[in-house]
């Protein structure tokens, strides 16, 4: 096993919505794909943009309550994860707002869906 400098989280965020409702996820895991901790939500139904937006939002929740100093983001919405990266290079936006305190590592890779 490595030192402890060599551990890191990763938090999986990602939303369902339905004709009445909609739920978020976050899921965190350590280097090692243990499951640290995860929470959902349920909300009213929503595009799913927003969707997906409150899902990285609680993602970010998740991650203060935690204590993280540094952590990986990381969703399927392509277009949610561009914005999220645009947002940092001008050190203003939704997640940057809920996570001023944090000051961690961003790292939002492209995971996937073109059409979120």
């Amino acid at each position: 096993m490595g030192s402890s400098s060599d551990w890191f989280s990763t938090i999986n965020f990602d939303t369902a919505i339905r004709e009445h409702f909609s739920v978020q996820a976050a899921v965190c895991r350590n280097s090692i794909g243990n499951i640290i901790s995860a929470v959902s939500q349920v909300n009213p139904p929503c595009v799913p943009i927003f969707g997906e937006a409150l899902a990285a939002r609680l993602a970010v929740t998740l991650a203060s309550s935690l204590k993280l100093k540094s952590f990986i983001l990381e969703g399927d919405s392509a277009l949610l994860l561009w914005l999220c990266n645009s947002l940092l290079l001008f050190k203003t936006g939704l997640l940057l707002t809920l996570s001023q305190t944090l000051s961690p590592l961003f790292l939002f890779p492209p995971l996937g869906r073109l059409e979120n």
